[in-house]
């Protein structure tokens, strides 16, 4: 299966305070964990980090990550969108320097992981170098994501038709058909797709664009998006519908 890859940013860094987010809004996250004590919630219980190795989570997990203000993680990491994406409800971890294949893949992708190196439409135009280096950044993530999800596949969702519906909401907020238009390309009633949504993903597929749509807003917000920028690229007709369903949501 070929994916393709969208980089939102990367980084190498020591968590500067103690440390709280949840996978959500279209990003996957790739760590590589290099120190400091660290870790995720996973069915309500505290799994902590191991150094020393490579950890998936795909954006429909939606697990909170934490670090403890004594000893901060030292990680490299990407945030990025897979299409067609990996969709599962929990973090995939390998041991990367157990082959030397996936080891080399390792390093490579830990030295293009520079401070603030990423794509955005905010950024000035890449130089021709670094598009290549983009370029191999995006294989290589989708290299080492591939190789982490396949030491435990049994856990990937593999229903045609979710995978299909949430390619498609994934694929531009922009321009998001109707639900009912989502159905179709999907070969299913309407009514029957919003059951089947709701029982493999949790929630019906209207709230889970609606809340979709608010994280991937806030996101670009916080990578310097103007509120009207953000609302255009999440479908919103201007900045006050985009305030209106985030007071909505509360």
């Amino acid at each position: 299966m070929k994916r393709s890859c969208y980089i939102y940013n990367c980084n190498q860094c020591t968590v500067p305070r103690n440390w709280i987010t949840t996978v959500g809004g279209g990003t996957n996250r790739l760590y590589y964990i290099e120190g400091g004590t660290g870790g995720y919630i996973e069915n309500g219980k505290r799994i902590p980090f191991e150094k020393g190795k490579l950890y998936f989570l795909p954006s429909y997990s939606c697990i909170p990550t934490y670090t403890d203000e004594t000893d901060r993680l030292s990680h490299s990491y990407v945030n990025f969108k897979l299409t067609p994406p990996i969709v599962s409800r929990k973090v995939f971890c390998i041991d990367p320097h157990k082959d030397p294949k996936t080891e080399a893949a390792l390093l490579a992708f830990k030295e293009f992981c520079q401070p603030m190196f990423g794509t955005s439409t905010h950024k000035p135009p890449f130089t021709e170098e670094e598009e290549q280096r983009m370029t191999l950044l995006k294989s290589l993530i989708v290299y080492l994501t591939e190789q982490t999800v396949q030491a435990d596949s049994e856990s990937v969702l593999t229903d045609g038709t979710i995978v299909t519906a949430l390619s498609i909401i994934h694929s531009d907020l922009a321009e998001l058909p109707s639900v009912a238009e989502i159905a179709a390309k999907c070969y299913m009633s309407t009514d029957g797709f919003i059951r089947k949504f709701a029982r493999i993903v949790g929630e019906t597929p209207y709230s889970y664009i609606k809340n979709l749509k608010i994280r991937t807003a806030l996101m670009l917000r916080a990578e310097g998006a103007t509120a009207t920028e953000a609302a255009i690229a999440c479908g919103y007709s201007d900045a006050s519908a985009l305030l209106h369903a985030i007071s909505e949501n509360k």
